[in-house]
């Protein structure tokens, strides 16, 4: 199974000031191999990476990048799934981002996020809604791929059993093992994508290196991505060194 880094853009790089400068140093990811972009709107940089999007899209649209996209559907107030509201937001994506197909979608239910027995319930309650709604959306061509998001572990055990998801969206590093047993109890699952592989940079204060937490990550033969940001140059160079 290929292994691919996604490019996490909640806090994209600091120290480049404009788009142009930002453009280049998307421009160095590509050139290395990562070509995969995990964003939402939740994130405060969203526009500013839609704006080096377009940049790029003007100034180097032989460069393509994948999607990978947090939507959740129902929200934390919604009354429960709605297609139309679904279909609403990968829309807007889809115009943002300047793409015509979304390639993986990070689903997550938010309904009851503090009641996990009822958010189970009420999701299983309505698994055939939201199969049909991924098979329209795969048929219109606006969405390659469904991965979950879960929340808990829980959580995790009921979209493996659902049958309706490539793969889960889970935390996954030396120090955060939560999940390791839904990875290995997915019947219907052929991937997954490893999130906080730095452990939220405490790997990094601990002095290990990039290649030592990457190939922890990686060693489940489940996960074939890993979301990731680098927050200083040094960072940075030994990802690339990793991508070699």
């Amino acid at each position: 199974m290929t292994k691919r880094i996604v490019y996490g853009t909640m806090r994209l790089h600091t120290k480049f000031g404009s788009v142009p400068e930002l453009a280049d140093f998307f421009l160095r990811l590509h050139a290395a191999g990562i070509t995969w972009l995990h964003s939402s709107n939740e994130y405060e940089s969203f526009d500013l990476l839609c704006n080096v999007l377009k940049y790029l899209k003007e100034t180097r649209p032989s460069v393509k990048f994948r999607h990978v996209v947090k939507i959740a559907e129902p929200s934390f107030d919604d009354d429960g799934f709605c297609y139309s509201r679904l279909l609403d937001k990968v829309d807007y994506y889809r115009s943002r981002l300047g793409v015509g197909c979304i390639d993986q979608l990070q689903w997550m239910w938010r309904k009851n996020i503090k009641n996990d027995e009822e958010r189970i319930s009420d999701f299983l309650g309505v698994k055939s809604e939201i199969q049909s709604a991924f098979d329209e959306l795969r048929n219109k061509g606006v969405v390659s791929d469904f991965l979950c998001f879960p929340y808990s572990v829980e959580f995790a055990a009921a979209a493996n059993n659902s049958g309706i998801f490539s793969g889960l969206t889970v935390y996954r590093n030396l120090e955060e093992t939560q999940y390791d047993s839904a990875l290995k109890d997915c019947p219907f699952l052929n991937e997954s994508i490893a999130i906080r592989p730095f452990g939220a940079g405490k790997g990094f204060a601990q002095g290990r290196s990039t290649q030592e937490m990457l190939d922890y990550v990686f060693s489940d033969d489940l996960i074939n991505g890993v979301i990731l940001t680098v927050s200083s140059e040094d960072h940075l160079n030994e990802l690339l060194e990793y991508m070699k």
